[in-house]
């Protein structure tokens, strides 16, 4: 990690994660533009997920990787590991990088056949997820339904799911919820499934991440992650206008930060202190895009630093990928 400011790495072409100067230099030498591509098909930074004291960070039509932080105190530094996976690479392909929550202890990704941009004929099954450890990755086969668009889990045993077939005649879409523990799956109306995955008002959110939201101006649309493994979304103003961004509500006693949110613009506030009636203070700030355009995908709490996954927005295409490391230096 750098003695001052964040840690700022971009996927190159090799798979590799990089310092965006080496990277960026490169290909101004050689005369290279970056390669874009739909989201959907582009080898990129896709998400990250925390679990224990590290994250697992999949990067789209290639595999996962494990980040975790090495502290040392003489002299006293920190320093980003980054390992491979095993045991993955192959179900990336022609698939794409969709939800991601923890279960148990393992990081889970939904990896699934997108409908209008994949190019590649439609795998079987269309749609799995990935398990993931430190130790490697497995496949959940236990999962109810293979053609799974997306997934909300909505508590630490039941998550929301969405169903899309196409036969080449006409499209199927259906919705149910899905009991972790026990796999067990029952039906919902779209209905029903929307209000269930809605957005709640701010004022639902535990009091930490309240804080961490008070610490940002203007409308927010906040996908926060619990403890458990739960991924919820917060609405804050009007939900046209607001700023995604990305949270984290922090385990109890695992450290100084209570909760962190971070914008797509790259604004980044966190709440000290423990999740109690008043949430702890708040401290803000505002970050430099990596590369122009470049904008927040994801981010997590990984070893007491802030790892956010960041994209170049070229709409409908994205460009380079990558990741920030931030030290909120508390």
């Amino acid at each position: 990690m750098p003695q001052a400011g964040p840690l700022v790495l971009e996927l190159g072409d090799d798979g590799a994660l990089a310092p965006v100067a080496q990277l960026e230099g490169a290909r101004v030498k050689s005369g290279q533009p970056r390669p874009h591509a739909p989201f959907a098909m582009a080898r990129a930074v896709a998400a990250i997920q925390p679990r224990a004291d590290e994250g697992i960070i999949a990067i789209n039509r290639m595999g996962l990787v494990r980040a975790s932080i090495q502290r040392h105190q003489q002299p006293a530094e920190a320093r980003l590991v980054l390992q491979p996976v095993a045991q993955t690479d192959g179900e990336f392909a022609a698939r794409t990088v969709g939800s991601s929550w923890t279960h148990e202890g393992e990081a889970f990704f939904l990896l699934y056949h997108h409908p209008i941009f994949e190019a590649a004929p439609v795998r079987t099954p269309p749609s799995i997820v990935i398990a993931a450890t430190a130790d490697g990755a497995r496949v959940v086969h236990s999962f109810p339904g293979d053609t799974a668009y997306a997934i909300y889990p909505v508590s630490a045993d039941a998550w929301l799911a969405q169903y899309r077939s196409d036969d080449g005649e006409r499209v199927a879409t259906s919705y149910a919820l899905v009991t972790a523990s026990s796999g067990a799956s029952t039906a919902l109306t779209q209905l029903a499934f929307e209000k269930q995955a809605s957005p709640l008002s701010i004022a639902a959110a535990p009091p930490s991440l309240r804080s961490a939201a008070a610490g940002l101006s203007g409308p927010l649309l906040i996908e926060a992650r619990f403890p458990d493994g739960s991924r919820r979304t917060y609405v804050r103003g009007d939900p046209a206008e607001a700023s995604p961004a990305w949270g984290q509500v922090a385990e109890t006693g695992t450290g100084s930060v209570a909760a962190m949110l971070v914008t797509d613009d790259w604004r980044v506030s966190i709440a000290t202190g423990h999740d109690g009636e008043t949430g702890g203070s708040a401290k803000t700030s505002q970050y430099d895009a990596p590369v122009a355009e470049a904008r927040v995908r994801d981010a997590a709490l990984v070893g007491g630093m802030i790892v956010a996954v960041w994209e170049e927005d070229l709409f409908p295409d994205i460009g380079a990928s990558g990741i920030m490391v931030i030290d909120p230096g508390l």
